[in-house]
């Protein structure tokens, strides 16, 4: 079942990222390349994991749960991302700079509740024009008519408002019947200079979405 769930977080995000991304205006205004975009983009690094807390100053948050929790190691977010664990220095730099979607943290607890942390890279000028409510309502359809597909009856999906570190944010709350599992996920969008940071909280049996979500806080 967690194995399954993870694999719901992921499916739902890909269809966030398609809504988001849109690879003809990358790096482009009125129809001409803008040199300013590599300029201003920030490199990317990922989050750093000590027990049960973590932190991605690139992203700007982080998080904090109890001894419950287990989290992806780096070795597995590097197979995740096809990069070899062995690569080092400047190979890594060129593999995550070469990427379009990064894992960045994924994590679960003895509940089967879930927590998935992706990246998609758009660009500055695009990320600037992306109007992040509008793109989550343009992907509810797909979600709901996929997630039929996977098996899951019943449910329901609406656009939302909740509080993820210390901020309003627009999100994804969906529910859903699985082979006699209450299924409740809440993904949220925000932009990372260039990057598009989605976080995708998944809980069964009871709601614990919320209190989940409460547990990130603004890094930096």
């Amino acid at each position: 079942m967690k194995k399954f769930l993870a694999f719901i977080m992921c499916f739902t995000m890909i269809f966030v990222f398609s809504a988001c991304g849109d690879s003809d205006v990358r790096g482009e205004v009125d129809g001409k390349k803008s040199d300013t975009v590599t300029q201003e983009e920030k490199e990317y690094s990922f989050g750093l994991i000590q027990g049960a807390k973590y932190e991605n100053e690139f992203i700007g948050i982080g998080c904090e749960f109890d001894e419950s929790w287990t989290f992806y190691t780096e070795e597995q977010i590097k197979q995740l991302n096809n990069i070899s664990a062995d690569l080092m220095g400047e190979e890594l730099a060129e593999s995550i700079k070469n990427a379009t979607i990064i894992y960045d943290m994924m994590a679960s607890n003895t509940n089967g509740s879930n927590v998935n942390i992706n990246l998609e890279k758009v660009g500055l000028i695009q990320n600037a024009a992306i109007d992040i409510k509008t793109r989550l309502e343009n992907t509810l359809p797909s979600i709901k008519e996929g997630l039929t597909n996977m098996g899951l009856t019943n449910i329901t999906s609406e656009i939302t408002t909740v509080t993820f570190a210390g901020k309003k944010t627009d999100a994804i709350k969906i529910t859903g019947d699985i082979n006699g599992v209450k299924l409740y996920e809440t993904v949220m969008c925000i932009k990372t200079n260039q990057y598009i940071t989605s976080i995708a909280v998944t809980s069964v049996n009871t709601d614990e979405t919320g209190n989940i979500i409460s547990k990130f806080y603004k890094v930096g």
